[in-house]
């Protein structure tokens, strides 16, 4: 039975690393002001924005090159402006029933089109008719795309309301906003009820508890570190394969080597001073 009771934490502890690797950076608003959001995220997204363009308006290419496209892309859209944006995403879930809509404001970007527009010009006007001017068109441009673009978007979350479920509204709600913060204690309170009871099945002598709640948490370590491993190397070609950076896996795949480390760690104290109890014991008796 303690076996099972083993077997079960260590279960739980990968499936849980996985889940609270997800929490803590994807589903984290925080995530999207850090270094790797910037760094790569935020670039990929770029990238991905860019090809859009040049395939859907094969006339781009020959305007703009692809340099001149990213540096004015990402003038208008810089990443704290980005991540920004999806961070407050999350503020929008709260109560106990999803928004009717979400709102993404877009004043930060009309703020920065006329800038754009300008820098573009010199490229843009290379290619123009002698009876239009750079200026004149940068005029109209500015005119009306800052006219058109509305100050925010409303998308509406009827459609998704519809296909959930009252348990299924109540999960999303939980993971988008009180998931980062309560899963990891809720994680390891029921590794730790399970080493409770792996204890008491042991039996005495008490002593002995050190010692089998080491050798838990030093396998439920190394099982998290195997997921993580595991993790990495099936899903970098999966990700190849969808065309999308692996490297969007690794904000995951190190919290979960974080926390495998720690419990590895604190696994391999309690398992040293266990042995260190049962050799004395031992000792005692001879």
């Amino acid at each position: 039975m303690a076996a099972i009771l083993i077997y079960a934490t260590m279960s739980l502890a990968v499936s849980g690393a996985l889940i609270m690797g997800i929490l803590m950076t994807y589903l984290n608003p925080d995530f999207y002001r850090t270094d790797f959001f910037k760094e790569v995220i935020y670039q990929e997204i770029i990238d991905q924005i860019i090809d859009t363009v040049q395939t859907e308006i094969p006339e781009a290419n020959h305007t703009l090159d692809r340099e001149t496209l990213k540096e004015q892309l990402s003038n208008l859209l810089p990443p704290e402006i980005l991540g920004n944006t999806l961070s407050d995403l999350f503020a929008q879930f709260q109560g106990n029933k999803l928004p009717e809509n979400i709102t993404v404001s877009l004043v930060p970007i009309k703020e920065r089109i006329p800038e754009a527009i300008q820098a573009l010009m010199p490229q843009i006007g290379q290619n123009l008719p002698p009876e239009i001017s750079s200026d004149q068109l940068a005029r109209e441009l500015q005119k009306n795309v800052v006219e058109q673009l509305p100050d925010e978007i409303s998308v509406p979350l009827n459609t998704l309301e519809a296909r959930l479920n009252d348990h299924q509204k109540a999960t999303l709600l939980y993971v988008l906003t009180k998931g980062r913060t309560q899963f990891p204690a809720l994680l390891m309170g029921a590794i730790a009820i399970l080493m409770v009871f792996i204890v008491l099945l042991a039996g005495k002598p008490w002593k002995k508890a050190s010692f089998w709640i080491g050798a838990t948490l030093l396998l439920d370590g190394i099982f998290v570190l195997a997921g993580m491993y595991s993790l990495n190397k099936l899903g970098t070609p999966l990700l190849e394969n969808m065309k999308i950076n692996p490297e969007f896996i690794t904000p995951v795949t190190d919290t979960m080597q974080s926390f495998g480390g720690w419990l590895t760690l604190g696994g391999a104290i309690g398992f040293i001073i266990g042995m260190l109890f049962i050799y004395q014991q031992h000792h005692e008796r001879t």
